[in-house]
């Protein structure tokens, strides 16, 4: 027994004389440039503030707020909310509610995760993109300057410039409608039909010009042809 209590006894010892790990801080993603009535993990935000990985930027109903992200700059719009991520050092953002506007300089400076969706600028030119979630499978996304790919699985769609299109995931399989067949065929002697497994799992549907481009007129910064 007083062997034992002696062996518990060294154990303590030595294990508050080994040092605590340091935790691994969060990485910097960027800065607040400005902010009304936004958080950031139930904090306030302000400019100069460091925004940091896994950090979830939520505004209030009359609020909103616009951030330097590495090479691209991000406008999170009234009642959103969207949280910070960076992957193979492309800086991202997942929206979760509302609107995100994104300008980004290039392919890889940016991307916008929504809905189970990845949008990037399709191309290495300054791109400045907007994207309302509606619902958990849809969004309106509007490209103003650059077009834009989404992605959702192994399926890729380009979005054009400067157009609003309503984006809809995995909708649902059209009804098979069967043509006129031969007098006396049987059932499914018409066309072939699509099967629900290879069906698009992307559907893009063209809108008005003008709509859900109201946020664009937010800041100068993304009007100005030489900064994205």
């Amino acid at each position: 027994m007083v062997c034992l209590r002696g062996l518990i006894t060294a154990f303590i010892c030595v294990t508050l004389l080994v040092p605590s790990l340091p935790a691994s801080p969060s990485t910097a993603l960027g800065t607040v440039e400005a902010a009304e009535r936004a958080r950031a993990s139930e904090t306030a935000l302000s400019a100069g503030t460091t925004l940091f990985g896994g950090e979830r930027l939520v505004t209030d109903a009359q609020g909103g707020m616009q951030a330097r992200i590495g090479n691209a700059r991000i406008y999170l719009g009234a009642a959103s909310s969207a949280t910070l991520a960076s992957e193979g050092g492309v800086p991202s953002a997942t929206l979760t509610a509302g609107t995100l506007v994104f300008s980004a300089a290039s392919a890889n400076s940016f991307e916008l995760r929504a809905a189970d969706a990845q949008i990037r600028p399709q191309s290495n030119v300054p791109t400045v993109a907007q994207v309302t979630l509606i619902g958990p499978k849809e969004m309106i996304v509007t490209s103003r300057r650059g077009p834009l790919s989404i992605t959702i699985g192994e399926e890729t769609k380009l979005i054009p410039e400067a157009g609003s299109y309503r984006v809809l995931l995995d909708p649902p399989a059209m009804p098979d409608v069967q043509g006129p067949g031969p007098r006396g065929a049987g059932a499914g002697a018409g066309a072939p039909q699509k099967s629900a497994r290879s069906r698009d799992r992307i559907l893009i549907l063209l809108l008005a010009a003008s709509a859900g481009m109201t946020v664009f007129a937010v800041h100068e910064i993304f009007e100005s042809p030489s900064r994205p």
